[in-house]
């Protein structure tokens, strides 16, 4: 099987979907859609891709018809569609000016959809790469008259099923099946995962009310008790962890702040934070807590052996990009704020 094919056929997979009916969606390959004339018709003017041409031209259509690695139809949304193309090298993916069709994937599909939207709202899918884990994914929504498209973060490096697609140009949630079987596990101490700090103690009588974040060791309000008039200790971008008070309670902290002796402070140990990361983290985190207690503190000694199992990717690290992107899948995900 070739680079490209096997490709294919791993967004197939990736999508739910076989060639040909898919319940209340239909799967063309190389714009073999000659029972649907509206669609032919606007892949005969489109033609072949060309070595070159730039986005807004309309008048450089390529020769032959143009062929889409896949073409998505929808029987109760006849007026969208998905258009993907697929390159087997990262390599191929996208050009600076996105305007060499032949050779690119991003502006191969681009070049198809800028026809396609003449008439139909198109979701636009580029993925280029023949392993999951390392593989490019840039998706776009072009509507039905628009001049440019519209480039959807949530779709970058990842793939959806046809209907989580019109969930995710429409503005919902995204709701992505992930399989937990095909999950590998990696088991690390939190040492090798996260540099710790400690809090340090502030007297009551010595606060006064200000600006900056105060982390306690409760249970609510992200771990914020109060706002002090200190400089921040802690930088964000790191978790706060309570060892002793609410014990085992975890939380992602974004902004700059102070905390209290009875929290532990972690930092990335060769990885960054982002913030879908942070809770996907303080999940697995807080799933320790039922071995700690106020009479059984979880100590800085024994927080750094504590062992967490993480998913891990096939070159034995955690798989950082599935654990963000699972964050990312779950409902109400786009309200998820710094």
């Amino acid at each position: 099987m070739s680079g490209e094919r096997f490709t294919e056929e791993l967004v197939l997979s990736e999508l739910g979907l076989k060639l040909g009916k898919n319940g209340n969606v239909t799967v063309f390959e190389q714009g073999d859609v000659e029972n649907i004339a509206r669609l032919d018709n606007l892949l005969q003017k489109a033609g072949g891709k060309p070595a070159e041409c730039e986005l807004s031209d309309m008048n450089t259509p390529g020769s032959g018809k143009a062929k889409p690695e896949f073409l998505v139809v929808f029987d109760n949304k006849p007026n969208t569609i998905i258009v993907i193309e697929c390159k087997k090298s990262v390599s191929s993916h996208e050009s600076e000016k996105r305007n060499k069709p032949k050779r690119f994937s991003v502006d191969g599909v681009l070049y198809y959809a800028k026809f396609l939207k003449k008439e139909y709202n198109v979701i636009v899918v580029a993925v280029s790469g023949t392993k999951k884990e390392k593989w490019k994914v840039s998706t776009f929504d072009w509507r039905k008259g628009q001049s440019l498209p519209v480039e959807l973060s949530k779709g970058k490096d990842v793939l959806y099923s046809p209907e989580n697609y019109l969930r995710l140009v429409s503005g919902e949630a995204v709701q992505k099946k992930i399989s937990i079987v095909e999950i590998q596990e990696l088991a690390l101490e939190m040492d090798d995962l996260f540099a710790f700090r400690k809090g340090k103690r502030i007297r009551k009588e010595e606060m006064t009310d200000g600006n900056t974040l105060f982390v306690a060791a409760i249970d609510d309000n992200n771990g914020v008790r109060q706002r002090i008039d200190e400089q921040p200790r802690f930088e964000g971008q790191c978790i706060s962890v309570n060892y002793n008070g609410s014990v085992g309670e975890a939380f992602y902290q974004s902004k700059p702040f102070c905390a209290s002796d009875d929290v532990n402070v972690l930092y990335p140990k060769g990885w960054t934070f982002t913030r879908h990361l942070g809770l996907f983290l303080v999940t697995v985190i807080r799933a320790n807590k039922y071995r700690f207690s106020y009479g059984r503190k979880w100590t800085l000694e024994k927080m750094q052996e504590t062992i967490l199992a993480l998913p891990s990717a096939t070159d034995g690290f955690p798989d950082w990009s599935f654990m963000e992107n699972y964050i990312k899948s779950l409902p109400y995900s786009d309200r998820i704020t710094d």
